[in-house]
């Protein structure tokens, strides 16, 4: 057995496995890809493997026994070493591996092929992508194709994890601290009180108009403004005041205070007196306002996440006015929500939750040819309260089953009046559907009676589904599924590429389309790796006959991209939000993308 000689910069090769934090990477997240390798290539054994100075660890080891290797009897070494696809069509034949331990003994490895896996600006090779079998074989060229493509989506997964720290401790919008080093703050803070006394605030702080915005501008134009957001909050507050990011519009602050009586409402009115004067971006004016939800410990919580909890609730069942506001925490507010929600599912409520729909548009030629559902809640008195807010309070009222039966039904009845797209196929309409209506077992008959209520022809409904629908009880999502699908109804899977766990079913579930999360589409045109993994998923799906969508499409620019790649669909703020029923009927019969724009 030889000794493969080491890659031309292996310190440098070395930095980044450890940069990248990929001997921590549970295998749970390379898991599924690895086994559908496995089950797409007809072999018993597949992993992802990194390998350090001295050793090879093994990382979703498939049919492989144990932790890892010496380097020295690693396959991967060589693939490394000469940075390319390595297939050994029959391992006792070849010099470098005939007298290899795991050859000549177990596991009797005959054949092996590797792809390296890269990590950083550098592009790195920090691991492999590599399938075995027990007897020799070979690979053609779409073989190896698919094996590459299949390790740029492991590439992708690798830097998630890798990013997942630094982006959850660092806001990448505004600089300022994420959601995890604004968590470890709170902890951090209600540890000294026990030591110093006093009291600590977490005062979450809602931008009003924001999201408008992002809808006319677009992302880039909202990254700006989310930073002289920050920039303005710091300059209201106190130095010792920590300032970050929670998501979207909401800023999380974090202080201890010493007089909370005073000090609370001096804060707050710091923060409402900063947005009385619009910010400039752009040459632009951007008139926002703010609302304050403030939580203390340890009058409202005693421990940080609860701390955190009651600061987000206590905006969640604010109402809203155009001028900033402020509230406290209480243990009614969220409770509140809920009443209010289901206050409104009865529609003579005056304000219950209703639908738009955004236009999805074919490639190929343009135009429009259905529309995804997307559900919408305004309330009399909480005003607009985004999906992220209501739909966790569905879910805690035991309200998402009523809810999504009445959005499937709702469009279904909307879509059966759409007129065909002009290209004369029938236009389509996508309903999302949470996994709790999946695990209901008269799931199949509930879809079955809204389409003959409607009239709406199957083929024409899409369910969208996410890829955590299938983490608990897959064996009953499934079933339910092939039963919807006798049907003639499709489903479709939702934000792919942003969870871990549909890979090892994609050849098991009734699926015809997947939608690539909107985080990769954001990306195509400026991160080669982003390019990579969505052109990877184009690959590996339309391999398998599944349609492709591209979420959150914004510019000409990732039209034309995408459009490259064989992207077969997409929707986003490049062509509409999403719309009232009374608008999206006139787009499906026009083209959405003229033709010289595409």
């Amino acid at each position: 057995m030889t000794s493969a000689p080491l890659p031309p910069d292996e310190d440098g090769r070395i930095e980044a496995l450890f940069a990248a934090r990929t001997l921590e990477i549970p295998d749970e997240h390379l898991q599924p890809i690895a086994e559908f390798a496995r089950t797409l290539f007809g072999v018993p054994m597949a992993q992802v493997p990194v390998m350090d100075r001295q050793w090879q660890w093994f990382k979703a080891p498939l049919g492989l026994e144990g932790t890892g290797c010496p380097r020295d009897a690693a396959f991967c070494t060589y693939a490394i070493a000469n940075d390319d696809t390595l297939v050994v069509p029959d391992t006792t034949q070849d010099p470098r591996f005939a007298a290899n331990p795991l050859v000549v003994g177990a596991p009797y490895i005959r054949f092996y092929a590797g792809v390296p896996v890269r990590w950083g600006p550098d592009r790195q090779i920090v691991g492999t992508f590599c399938i075995f079998d027990y007897q020799p074989r070979t690979l053609d060229e779409r073989q190896r194709q698919l094996l590459q493509e299949l390790a740029e989506i492991a590439e992708g997964t690798i830097a998630r994890f890798a990013e997942s720290a630094q982006t959850q401790a660092i806001d990448s919008a505004t600089g300022r601290a994420g959601q995890q080093r604004l968590r470890q703050r709170v902890q951090d803070g209600i540890q000294d009180l026990h030591e110093t006394g006093g009291s600590l605030m977490v005062a979450a702080v809602g931008i009003r108009g924001l999201r408008e915005l992002l809808v006319v501008h677009g992302a880039s134009y909202t990254n700006v403004l989310l930073s002289e957001v920050s920039n303005r909050l710091e300059q209201a507050l106190d130095a010792e005041a920590t300032i970050g990011r929670w998501y979207d519009d909401t800023f999380l602050v974090v202080q201890s205070l010493t007089d909370p009586q005073s000090q609370l409402s001096h804060e707050a009115e710091l923060v409402r007196e900063a947005f009385e004067q619009p910010l400039t971006v752009h040459g632009e004016s951007a008139a926002l306002s703010a609302r304050i939800n403030v939580s203390v410990h340890p009058a409202n919580a005693a421990d940080g996440e609860d701390l955190v909890a009651c600061a987000l609730q206590a905006m969640q069942a604010q109402a809203p006015t155009g001028a900033s506001s402020v509230r406290t925490y209480n243990t009614d507010l969220m409770a509140a929500l809920e009443c209010r929600l289901m206050q409104s599912l009865d529609e003579s409520s005056g304000s219950p939750p209703y639908l738009v729909y955004q236009p999805k548009i074919a490639f190929a030629n343009g135009t429009v040819i259905g529309a995804e559902a997307l559900m919408r809640w305004h309330d009399a008195e909480l005003g607009r309260v985004s999906p992220g807010e209501f739909i966790p309070a569905a879910e805690s009222a035991q309200a998402i089953q009523p809810l999504g039966r009445w959005a499937l039904r709702e469009a279904c009845r909307e879509a059966q009046s759409w007129p065909c797209c002009s290209s004369g196929q029938a236009s389509t309409v996508a309903v999302n559907v949470a996994a709790a209506q999946l695990l209901e077992e008269d799931f199949a008959a509930a879809v079955e009676e809204a389409l003959a209520a409607t009239g709406l022809a199957p083929e024409r409904l899409i369910l969208e589904v996410t890829e955590s629908t299938f983490i608990e009880d897959v064996g009953t999502v499934i079933a339910v599924m092939q039963q919807v699908s006798a049907l003639g109804v499709s489903f479709a899977i939702d934000d792919f590429g942003a969870g871990y766990s549909s890979f090892q079913y994609l050849r098991d579930l009734p699926v015809h389309a997947l939608k690539i999360d909107r985080t990769f589409i954001q990306g195509v045109d400026v991160r080669p790796r982003d390019r990579a993994i969505v052109q990877a998923i184009i690959a590996v799906a339309q391999e398998l006959g599944l349609t492709v969508v591209a979420e959150g499409v914004e510019t000409q620019q990732q039209y034309r991209m995408l459009a490259e790649l064989g992207c077969d669909q997409m929707q986003g703020f490049l062509v509409a939000p999403g719309l009232p029923p009374a608008e999206i009927c006139p787009m499906l019969a026009t083209r959405a993308i003229a033709q010289g724009d595409r």
